[in-house]
């Protein structure tokens, strides 16, 4: 008996969220405050479809809801480098 990580259809959901990805940093919404291809990285929205994955996961591999975080005042954590580090998800348990 063998036991998969991942969910069935993983393959084709990141596609989706690579496909999601790319359309949030080429979207015409992205606003030119800051110049250059920043705005398009800055944006907000560009990891969406890979934190949804990240839950898909979550879920598939029975943890609970709760053990995924994207709040921002859930999803800081020390860092080497710097005092704090904003992620965009992440999973305790």
């Amino acid at each position: 008996m063998s036991v998969s990580l991942l969910p069935p259809d993983f393959d084709q959901q990141v596609r989706k969220a690579v496909g999601a990805f790319w359309a949030s940093r080429s979207s015409k919404f992205a606003t030119r405050s800051q110049g250059g291809k920043r705005d398009s990285v800055v944006s907000g929205k560009n990891m969406a479809g890979f934190i949804d994955l990240v839950d898909r996961v979550i879920a598939h591999c029975g943890l609970p809801a709760n053990a995924g975080h994207r709040r921002k005042f859930k999803v800081v954590l020390p860092g080497f480098f710097r005092a704090t580090k904003d992620w965009d998800a992440l999973v305790i348990y």
